[in-house]
C-alpha cells in the first residue's frame, strides 16, 4: 500500500507538464435581458439568473502556429459551450476541456459563449458562482499519453491478484525510476506543482502563496527519458499480459441516465439534454470506437423543438448504428402505477416517434431506474417489438437479493422477454471505466454459467454529460488489460443477440440429445415468474394523492374522450342515427396523452422528486384534464342530440354514457316523475324497469 501512495505522488508530479502552453483570457458577462459586464478568471458572477451567458473571444499567440490549441472553462456551474455560434459540448465536473484547432495557424480569434446556469450536478445550487478558470492552452500530448497510462496500470492494482498486482507494482516501480523531471529552484518547482492535481496545495499554505508566471520547461533530456520510460512500460505490460491474459468479458455501451426531473425541473432538463447530447457528439468525432444509448422519446422530441441542428447530427449518427435507441417507450415511467392503456401509449408513441423519426424502432425495454415492474409487462413488451430488458434496480433490494442477472421474465399470459441486469459497484448504470468497473462488475455477475459476457454502461448521468474523454482514453489501455476482463464498445442489442444465440444452441443441444442439458456446457436461462418487487422506494405509492388522484383522472378522461370521438366518427351508437360527418381530434388527442405520459416518468409521478417538481405536474395534468373533459363533452354532445332525434316522441330526454373498460353495473338513482306514463328507455328502445329500491339499473358493458 505505501508503495502504491508513492507511486500516485509521483503521477501527480508528472501530472504538472500535461499542458505546455497555458494562457489565460478574460471576457463579458450578461445576464437574461441585460447588458454585457467585463468577467475574468475569479469574478463573482454579477448576477444569478438562470441561464447566463459568458462571451469570449480568444486569441491565439502566433507562436503556437503548428501546434493543436485546447481551451479549459470552468464556468462557476453547469453550461454548454458553443464555438463560432455552434454547440461544441456541455461544462461540468467532468468536462472541461475541448480541442478547438487541431493544428494552429497562429493569430487566429475565435470566438466563445457559454450558457451556463448556477447550480451544479444534482441540482444543487452555487449560491456564489464565478468563472473559476477560462485558458487558452496548448496540450503536452507525451506527457498526458505517459500520465493516462500510468494511471490506469495504478488504479488497476487494487483490483488485481496478489502475485499479478506484485508483478504490475514492480513495473510501474521501474518505470518511475526511469522518468527525469526537473526539480528546481524550489520556488518555480511549486508553482509548476499547482499545474497539476495539487494545484490548490501552495494556496492552502500559511503564507497563502499564488505564484504566477512560466512554468518549467522540460528539456531534452527530460523528454527522452519519458519516451524511454514509455517503451519500458509497454514491454513490461505486454509480457505481463502474455502470464496472466484478460478474464472475462464486458460489452460497453456509453450511457447518460438523465431524469426528465428530480432535482430540478423539466425546464433544466431541456438544457441538461442539449449540454449532454452536444458532448456525446463532440466525443464521438474524436473517438470512432464510442458507441452510445439514450432512451425516451420525450427527450428527443424536446431536442428537436429546441436545437434542431443538433438533432439531425443524432439522426445521423443514429443512421450510422453508433447512437443507440433505447426504451421504446414515451419516458422511463413508474412500473406500477400506470393503466394498462397508458403503458399501452407509451409503447405506442415511443416507438412511433423512432420510427417516424429515425425509421428505426427500439428493441430493448430500457428501464435502470424504474422502481418495481407489474407483472403484465413482458406481454406488452413483446406486442410492442422489445424482446429485450434491462434494469439494474432490483440490486437495490433491501431485504431479499434478486436471485439472477441473466433471466427469462415470464408474464402472466406467459410471454416472455430476456432479461439482464449488472451490478457494477462504482456508480452502477452511471459507470466511470476505471479498473473497479470493469472488475467489479464482472465479479458480480451471477450469470457468468448460462453467458461469457455481461454488459456494463458508462458515462456520467443527470446534467454530467454522458461519456467523458477521460474515460475513453482509459478505454484504451483497458481493452485487453492483464487480469481484468476484456471490454469492448458496442450496441447494447448485441448484447441481447449474444445471449440468444447462445440460449438457441444449448436448446438445440438438448433437443439432439433428449436429455437436459446432456452434450451442453451450458445450462438453460433460469425463469421469473410475475412481478419484479423492489423492495425500496415503496412510500412512492402513497406520497403525492392529488397528483396520483389527476393522473388515474386523465387516464379515464383519455379513454372516455377516444371512446366518445369513435362511437361518433363510426356512428355505431345506432343504425338510425344521422350524424354529420365529425373531424376527430387526433392532435389534440395526442397533445393530452403526451401530457399525460410525460408526467408518469419515474420521479414524477411517485412523487421522488423536488417541491417544484409535483407543483408543476399538477398545474399541466389539471390543465390537460380540463381541455380533455371539453372535448369529451363534445363528442358526447353530437351523440346526445342525434339520440333525442331518435326519440322524438319522449317527453323529456336523460342520455347516459357508460364507457367503461370493463363490463359493470350502471346505477342511476332518479326520482320516478309523478307522470304515469313516464318510462325510461335505451337507445335501443328498451325499457329500464323501475327497482323498488328507488332507482334505475343498467347492466351495461358498452
Amino acid at each position: 500500500m505505501r508503495d502504491l501512495q508513492r507511486l500516485w505522488v509521483r503521477w501527480k508530479e508528472l501530472s504538472a507538464w500535461r499542458d505546455l502552453e497555458a494562457l489565460p483570457f478574460v471576457g463579458e458577462f450578461q445576464a437574461a435581458g441585460g447588458p454585457r459586464v467585463p468577467i475574468q478568471p475569479g469574478d463573482l458572477w454579477p448576477d444569478r439568473s438562470l441561464p447566463v451567458h459568458l462571451f469570449f473571444e480568444v486569441a491565439v499567440p502566433s507562436s503556437w502556429a503548428g501546434k493543436p490549441v485546447w481551451v479549459r472553462l470552468k464556468p462557476g456551474g453547469e453550461g454548454l459551450l458553443r464555438v463560432g455560434g455552434k454547440p461544441l459540448g456541455g461544462l461540468n465536473l467532468y468536462h472541461t476541456e475541448y480541442p478547438l484547432l487541431e493544428e494552429a495557424q497562429g493569430s487566429e480569434r475565435i470566438p466563445l459563449e457559454v450558457e451556463a446556469v448556477p447550480k451544479g450536478l444534482f441540482g444543487t445550487p452555487t449560491l456564489q458562482p464565478r468563472l473559476e478558470e477560462a485558458t487558452l492552452l496548448v496540450p503536452d500530448t507525451q506527457v498526458r499519453e505517459l500520465c493516462t497510462d500510468l494511471g490506469c496500470a495504478l488504479d488497476a492494482l487494487p483490483q488485481l491478484q496478489p502475485d499479478l498486482a506484485q508483478l504490475l507494482l514492480d513495473a510501474l516501480s521501474e518505470t518511475f525510476a526511469r522518468i527525469e523531471l526537473p526539480r528546481s529552484p524550489a520556488r518555480e518547482y511549486l508553482n509548476q506543482l499547482e499545474r497539476s492535481d495539487w494545484a490548490r496545495m501552495t494556496t492552502q499554505l500559511w503564507e497563502e502563496w499564488k505564484l504566477d508566471g512560466p512554468g518549467i520547461a522540460l528539456r531534452t533530456e527530460h523528454r527522452r527519458s519519458l519516451e524511454t520510460a514509455r517503451d519500458f512500460f509497454h514491454q513490461a505490460l505486454e509480457h505481463i499480459r502474455r502470464r496472466y491474459p484478460a478474464s472475462g468479458k464486458l460489452l460497453l455501451s456509453g450511457h447518460a441516465h438523465i431524469d426528465l426531473a428530480w432535482l430540478w425541473p423539466s425546464s433544466e432538463t431541456r438544457r441538461k439534454i442539449r449540454r449532454t447530447f452536444a458532448t456525446v457528439l463532440h466525443l464521438m468525432q474524436r473517438y470512432p470506437d464510442l458507441y452510445f444509448n439514450q432512451s425516451s422519446a420525450q427527450v428527443y422530441a424536446w431536442l428537436e423543438a429546441d436545437d434542431p441542428a443538433l438533432f439531425a447530427q443524432v439522426k445521423q449518427r443514429v443512421q450510422e448504428g453508433r447512437w443507440e435507441l433505447v426504451g421504446g417507450m414515451w419516458v422511463e415511467p413508474d412500473g406500477n402505477l400506470l393503466s394498462g392503456e397508458s403503458w399501452v401509449r407509451q409503447l405506442l408513441y415511443g416507438q412511433r416517434y423512432f420510427q417516424q423519426k429515425f425509421g428505426q424502432r427500439s428493441r430493448v425495454a430500457w428501464l435502470p431506474d424504474t422502481f418495481g415492474f407489474a407483472a403484465n409487462l413482458p406481454q406488452l413488451f413483446q406486442q410492442a417489438g422489445l424482446p429485450y430488458f434491462f434494469t439494474t434496480k432490483l440490486n437495490w433490494n433491501e431485504t431479499n437479493p434478486f436471485p439472477y442477472d441473466l433471466w427469462q421474465w415470464e408474464g402472466l399470459d406467459g410471454s416472455r422477454v430476456l432479461a439482464h441486469a449488472f451490478w457494477n459497484p462504482n456508480e452502477s448504470y452511471n459507470g466511470k471505466l476505471e479498473a473497479l468497473d470493469l472488475a467489479g462488475t464482472w465479479k458480480n455477475f451471477k450469470g457468468k454459467r448460462y453467458h461469457d459476457t455481461s454488459l456494463l454502461t458508462f458515462g456520467y448521468g443527470d446534467g454530467g454529460g454522458g461519456p467523458s474523454a477521460q474515460m475513453l482514453e482509459r478505454y484504451g489501455r483497458y481493452r485487453e488489460f492483464p487480469g481484468l476482463p476484456s471490454a469492448q464498445i458496442g450496441r447494447v442489442d448485441e448484447f441481447y443477440q449474444g445471449v440468444e444465440s447462445r440460449s438457441a444452441g444449448v436448446e438445440g443441444e438438448k433437443t439432439e440429445n433428449q436429455s437436459n442439458h446432456s452434450g451442453s456446457s451450458l445450462p438453460p436461462l433460469p425463469i421469473w415468474n410475475g412481478e419484479l418487487y423492489l423492495e425500496l422506494h415503496r412510500a412512492t405509492y402513497t406520497t403525492q394523492a392529488a397528483l396520483k388522484q389527476l393522473n388515474q383522472r386523465l387516464e379515464q378522461t383519455l379513454l372516455e374522450a377516444e371512446m366518445a370521438w369513435t362511437f361518433a366518427s363510426l356512428k355505431k351508437i345506432d343504425p338510425r342515427l344521422t350524424l354529420d360527418e365529425p373531424t376527430y381530434p387526433t392532435r389534440d388527442l395526442e397533445s393530452f396523452w403526451k401530457v399525460l405520459l410525460s408526467h408518469q416518468f419515474h420521479d414524477i409521478l411517485p412523487g421522488s422528486g423536488i417541491y417544484s417538481v409535483p407543483q408543476e405536474a399538477v398545474e399541466s395534468l389539471r390543465a390537460a384534464l380540463i381541455q380533455a373533459e371539453e372535448v369529451r363533452q363534445e363528442a358526447l354532445g353530437l351523440l346526445s342530440a342525434e339520440v333525442r332525434k331518435v326519440h322524438p316522441e319522449a317527453v323529456a330526454h336523460l342520455v347516459v354514457w357508460n364507457f367503461s373498460t370493463s363490463p359493470r353495473p350502471l346505477r342511476l338513482k332518479l326520482e320516478r316523475p309523478t307522470e304515469q306514463f313516464f318510462r325510461l328507455l335505451t337507445t335501443t328502445g328498451d325499457e329500464v324497469p323501475y327497482q323498488e329500491s328507488g332507482s334505475y339499473i343498467l347492466i351495461a358493458a358498452d
